[in-house]
């Protein structure tokens, strides 16, 4: 018996990932970008002051580089459509692609042996190569997949397959009954995860990839008849080739199907690899799928493909599965054809720990999903859904009630969506989640995050090439980045409209978030009970750009909310057409809304944004009711904690208001038995019961600043920063040498202006570490000694944001120290200089205002833009006569500059 040898050593495989170095932007779109960021003397840079500082194992390069340099991002994305034009009907180029994304390394690669079989013989002569090819492809993927678990016991192996699904979070799920492994926690999962080399499962996964499109193209270009199917043993490899009939497929994992022609029906889990590989060559006929779980082109701790040509698809899944990447890789690539594909979840290009891709090549198609699908990525993993052609309809929803925020809607997490796994602190970062649509007339409709929507460092984008599109969501949704994260929408043709219900939409950055929203050319309409077009909240960024076309927008535009001391970026640009603005804006325009909120508009129509304030909820007096027993406290306690949102937002009230009622000794309650294990919501509940109580809180919470236990040393502390409780800081010092608790040290310092602590403060604003540097500064702001004015005036010129920012309105408040400052500022050049405009125009002062009026006279444009913003948003009625000559500067942005200051009158 001969030894085969098969090496799949080929260059294309392993060239390096695709650069960013190919802007995703026109120069006209990033010269508007720039053109509105000038107006608050910011740059591109300034875009990425959110660039994650820790390292994260499992957080892709991607996600980094999206937080860091938002518009760098947007050409990375467009070179994945690129790739997903070029590749036409292979998978091999995609494949690549997207693993090159995880692991950035050189791919494992090396030759194999692999046995002959005599059972090819068997075969007519026409089918012996193409299924030696596919067979022995994979043969060589079950080489590399089981040296990528080398590391594992059998047992670590049952475990860990027992534990995947649950570890995704996904509903009900029934895999091979053979591994009954035991369920492990999060951080078990993880160890095992580890000790997986996704290198190795990447080399089977691109072998394979281009040993099943050669064996593909072969039996393509067959004629052969097949009356009854086939089955045989090759190189290890359980092989099934179909009649050329219509066949009835019962289908196991880890097997090579073949089917020349029919009307088949496939069953079980044909295509599927778990901890092997497994295939599906299917070459015509209008196909039926009804599948278990885990099938169809999915990967689990394997590599699982289905290559389908021709015909009218009906594939009716339900988890994991069309192209399900779980520790592997899954793929469904389905070449023309009107197909209907279903799920339930994990589906449709998913990933995690691997890739998962859906490629469709053409025909008017359906989608459909529960959740976590159709282009969705969690922890290190990439989820790609590419359709090339055809009017599509994707729909996601109906598995996970949106309750209690929304509860008529639904969290679906996909349409180019991606999660991380988020902790109060740390956690870990996620994947990448992508839908392209290449060409058509499509539907989105989701409910909440999706069509381009992600949380906790992750990336979630939804890239649509040409077509009048309709995009329908509920919240979350439509570039929706939540929490050091990144999100994106990009359409490029077409007249589309975009509509969610309600909440966050249109390229909203929370917490950190990064959001961008880029339509190039179409006359669309954007709406939305709440839609903000660019909304940066909680030191989030936005970007949002229309290029073409005449627009409507529902809602006020470029919204950037100051939180936490400093502010958040929104940029809001619309660079062509007869555009309609419900509120805020008018077409030749510029708005500056918030810190730091821009709009600008090249053309014309009204508004300006309105907003009611929800009443003060009223609490119950302290100590009007008896303590109750301990079980009635953990009942009381447990719905007090709750997410008061939606329909849970009175019964949340009511439950705080008893412990309120109860007063003190609720409160040594909950200090003695919840305050080590209290999280953010939790915490609010503290807050509450300790505002009712006052000073007599604050005696109780002091003492456990020296608890040994540093959680509830931690959240003793920041009570004591939303308390203002003023006998912390004898504690302070010994406090802030623990790495756990300098952040929050350094709040209280600032809340309870705790003079002896401006030493230690001043070392953390000269630090290194940016989100210390910045809090810092604003304990120092608060504390409000002249003995920091040195480190404000190091500060003010500093290329970050937000520590440039504060360091300027801290100085301001030392008005001598911040004239002499700003005078020499104005002997500097560009950015220094204008900062010391700005500085002028915190000031206040005559002698400031006097020199402030002055700058009006200057030769450079930027300089006089820079003056009439600080006139503006000190107090435009003092300098309204000085601003009004200004509408007749020859310069565009100095005339629309000073038509919105005036506006503020």
């Amino acid at each position: 018996m001969r030894n085969w040898i098969c090496s799949f050593v080929l260059v294309s495989l392993f060239s390096a990932p695709f650069a960013a170095d190919q802007a995703g932007l026109t120069k006209e779109e990033m010269s508007g970008v720039k053109r509105a960021l000038s107006l608050w003397n910011l740059d591109i840079a300034d875009l990425g002051y959110n660039k994650p500082t820790s390292a994260d194992p499992y957080r892709l390069e991607i996600v980094d580089q999206s937080l860091g340099a938002p518009l760098d991002a947007v050409g990375t994305l467009t070179k994945w459509q690129e790739v997903g034009t070029k590749a036409g009907n292979q998978i091999s180029p995609l494949v690549r692609h997207a693993w090159s994304q995880i692991i950035v390394v050189p791919e494992a690669k090396g030759s194999y042996f692999v046995e002959h079989s005599k059972d090819i013989e068997k075969l007519p002569e026409a089918l012996r190569e193409p299924v030696r090819v596919a067979a022995e492809t994979m043969a060589v993927a079950n080489i590399d997949i089981k040296e990528a678990v080398s590391k594992l016991t059998e047992t670590e192996k049952a475990d860990l397959f027992r534990s995947l699904p649950e570890f995704a979070e996904l509903p009900a799920i029934k895999l091979a009954a053979s591994l009954n492994g035991k369920k492990l926690n999060h951080e078990e999962t993880l160890k095992l995860i580890d000790k997986v080399d996704l290198n190795r499962l990447r080399s089977a996964s691109t072998s394979m990839a281009l040993g099943l499109e050669r064996a593909a193209a072969l039996l393509r270009a067959s004629n052969i008849s097949i009356p009854k199917p086939i089955y045989l043993n090759i190189s290890g490899v359980k092989v099934v080739i179909g009649s050329t009939g219509d066949d009835r497929h019962i289908c196991r994992p880890n097997e090579l199907i073949i089917d020349l022609k029919g009307n088949d029906s496939y069953n079980g889990q044909p295509g599927t690899g778990i901890l092997g590989a497994g295939a599906l060559i299917d070459l015509a006929g209008s196909d039926r799928f009804n599948l278990s779980d885990a099938s169809a082109g999915a990967g689990i701790i394997g590599v699982g493909m289905v290559l389908d040509y021709g015909g009218n698809e009906r594939v009716y899944g339900k988890n994991l599965c069309l192209g399900a990447g779980f520790v592997g890789t899954g793929i469904f690539l389905k070449e023309g054809g009107h197909d209907e594909y279903r799920s339930t979840a994990f589906a449709q290009g998913s990933g995690e720990f691997g890739v998962g891709l859906l490629v469709d090549t053409k025909g008017n198609d359906r989608f459909d999903a529960g959740a976590s699908a159709q282009g969705y990525a969690a922890l290190k993993g990439i989820g790609w859904l590419i359709d090339r052609a055809g009017n599509d309809v994707y729909t996601i929803g109906g598995l996970n009630s949106g309750a209690p925020l929304n509860p008529q809607s639904w969290y679906c997490f996909g349409q180019g969506a991606a999660t991380g796994y988020r902790l109060d602190s740390g956690g870990q970062g996620g994947g990448a989640g992508i839908l392209s649509d290449l060409a058509g007339d499509d539907l989105y409709k989701g409910g909440m995050y999706c069509q381009g929507a992600s949380y906790w460092y992750s990336l979630g984008a939804l890239m649509d090439d040409s077509g009048n599109d309709t995009y329908v969501a509920d919240y979350y949704s439509q570039a929706s980045a939540m929490h050091v994260t990144s999100a994106y929408l990009i359409d490029l043709k077409g007249d589309d409209i975009y509509t969610v219900r309600t909440g966050a939409m249109h390229a909203i950055g929370h917490d950190y978030g990064v959001a961008v929203m880029l339509d190039r050319e179409g006359d669309d309409v954007y709406a939305g009970k709440d839609s903000r077009p660019s909304q940066a909240i909680a030191n989030g960024v936005s970007v949002f750009i229309d290029s073409k076309g005449s627009d409507r927008y529902m809602g006020p535009v470029g919204i950037g909310r100051a939180d936490r001391g400093s502010g958040s970026v929104a940029v809001f640009a619309d660079l062509a057409g007869a555009d309609i603005y419900a509120a805020g804006l008018k077409d030749g325009d510029v708005a500056l809304n918030g810190t730091w909120g821009v709009a600008i508009d090249v053309a014309d129509p009204v508004g300006a944004p309105t907003g009611t304030v929800a009443p003060t909820h009223q609490r119950p007096k302290a100590g009007t009711d008896a303590m109750p027993t301990d079980s009635e406290m953990e009942k009381i306690y447990s719905k007090a904690i709750r997410w008061g949102v939606g329909s849970l937002q009175k019964e949340v009230e009511e439950n705080v208001d008893k412990l309120v009622a109860i007063g003190k000794p609720a409160f040594e309650w909950m200090l003695k038995n919840k305050l080590a294990s209290a999280d953010r919501l939790s915490m609010r509940a503290f807050e509450a019961v300790a505002s009712a109580l006052g000073s007599e809180a604050h005696a109780l919470v002091v003492p456990y600043i020296k608890s040994t236990n540093e959680d509830a040393a931690y959240q003793a502390l920041s009570l004591c920063s939303s308390q203002r409780i003023m006998q912390a800081e004898p504690f302070l010092k010994e406090a802030i040498v623990k790495d756990g608790l300098q952040g929050i040290v350094i709040r209280v310092s600032g809340s309870i202006k705790a003079t002896s602590m401006i030493p230690e403060l001043t070392g953390y604003a000269m630090g290194p570490d940016k989100t210390r540097s910045l809090n810092a500064i604003l304990a120092l702001d608060a504390i409000g000694s002249e003995e920091s004015a040195h480190t404000f005036v190091a500060l003010c010129t500093s290329p970050d944001l937000p520590i440039r920012e504060a360091a300027i309105k801290a100085l301001a408040k030392m008005s001598a120290r911040a004239l002499e400052t700003a005078k020499t500022l104005l002997t500097r050049e560009g950015r220094v200089l204008r900062v010391g405009i700005e500085l002028l125009g915190e000031i206040g002062t005559a002698d400031s205002e006097a020199l402030l009026i002055a700058q009006l006279k200057s030769t450079s444009s930027d300089l006089r833009v820079e003056t009439i913003r600080a006139m503006a948003l000190k107090n435009i009625a003092k300098f309204a006569a000085e601003i009004e000559p200004m509408l007749k500067d020859p310069n565009d942005d100095v005339r629309a500059m000073a038509r919105w200051a005036l506006s503020r009158k």
